[in-house]
């Protein structure tokens, strides 16, 4: 459907551990990409420390990572116990900002403290995320100044309840917010395949209306 729709960025969202180890990840094949310029992966919500199941976890996305080389791998870091095993991994990682209902990972300091100690890892803006912990949106401000080099993708919604769509709460200061980054755009608003092209419409809009 995406493909037919003319979308060539894509995230594979395995964010629930169940979703990933059900096999669905593992009947993936080179033909399943194909025609994606841009293809990201949600690795599942985990306790990451120095063991075995973390391990597991790497090496499922390492063999998908050698199907098709990923341009990105996701990862919430409030859940991560040890951050070293990040180190050395054969695919490009990056931490996305957490919502209000996390303890940590929301503001700039709490991020600029993370990439302290993953320097390598890039940051995923999740503006649905920012405007949960502040609705002025300044934080989304701050962030993009402070960490403008660091921002590798965008993650975009509208916010009433959670992930809805943006066509529909016209949040239109959201997209205002990130048009002057350009970086891949992942929507995760809930749609319907009859609403996708109405989200994706009004997302390229807005981004003309704010770009010269």
């Amino acid at each position: 459907m995406m493909r037919s729709l003319g979308l060539n960025t894509v995230e594979l969202c395995f964010v629930k551990l169940s979703e990933f180890n059900d096999g669905q990840i593992d009947s993936l094949e080179e033909k399943d990409l194909f025609g994606f310029s841009y293809v990201s992966l949600h690795a599942p919500n985990f306790p990451y420390n120095d063991d075995q199941e973390t391990r597991d976890i790497f090496r499922i996305i390492a063999r998908l990572n050698k199907i098709r080389a990923l341009d990105l791998v996701v990862f919430h870091p409030d859940t991560v116990l040890n951050f070293s095993v990040f180190s050395g991994l054969p695919f490009p990682i990056s931490f996305e900002n957490m919502d209000d209902r996390k303890n940590s990972y929301k503001n700039k300091e709490e991020l600029e403290s993370l990439f302290r100690a993953v320097p390598q890892a890039g940051l995923v803006l999740d503006i649905n995320h920012v405007y949960a912990n502040d609705p002025s949106l300044g934080l989304a401000e701050d962030i993009i100044e402070m960490m403008r080099e660091k921002i590798v993708e965008i993650h975009m919604s509208g916010y009433e309840t959670g992930h809805d769509s943006i066509y529909k709460t016209q949040q239109f200061d959201f997209i205002k917010q990130i048009a002057s980054l350009d970086r891949p755009i992942i929507i995760e608003s809930l749609l319907t395949p009859e609403t996708v092209l109405s989200e994706v419409s009004y997302i390229q809009e807005g981004l003309k209306k704010c770009r010269p």
